[in-house]
C-alpha cells in the first residue's frame, strides 16, 4: 500500500470520528440552546448560542460529507500499514520540543 493511500485512509478515518464526537455535542448544545430560547428569546447571547450551534452542523455535514477512499465509498484499512508509519511519527513528536521540526526527516515509507 503506497504511503498516500495510508495517509488517505487514516485521514479518512480521523475525519469520520472527528464528525461522531462532534455529533453528539453539537447535539448538546442544541438542545440547551432550544431551552434557553424557551425562556430567554431574544437575548444576544441566547441568539449567538443558536446561531453557532447552527454553524457546527453546517461544519459536521461537511465533514460527514468528506469522501472515503476511492469513490466515496468506505476501504479496508490495513493496520500493517498504517501502525509502524505512525509510530514513527508518534516517535518524532515525542523526542522533539520544536513543532517546525516535527516532519523533517520522518520516514514515513
Amino acid at each position: 500500500m503506497r504511503v498516500e493511500a495510508v495517509w488517505r485512509e487514516v485521514t479518512d478515518e480521523l475525519v469520520a470520528g472527528v464528525a461522531h464526537d462532534l455529533s453528539d455535542r453539537i447535539s448538546a448544545l442544541a438542545g440547551i440552546a432550544h431551552i434557553l430560547a424557551l425562556d430567554h428569546a431574544g437575548e444576544p447571547l441566547v441568539e449567538m448560542l443558536g446561531s453557532e450551534v447552527a454553524r457546527l452542523e453546517e461544519v459536521l455535514q461537511l465533514l460527514r460529507a468528506y469522501p472515503r477512499g476511492e469513490g466515496g465509498a468506505r476501504t479496508a484499512l490495513a493496520l500493517a500499514d498504517v501502525v509502524p508509519p505512525l509510530a514513527r511519527l508518534y516517535e518524532r513528536r515525542v523526542n522533539t520540543t520544536d513543532p517546525a521540526a516535527d516532519m523533517q526527516g520522518v520516514d514515513l515509507g
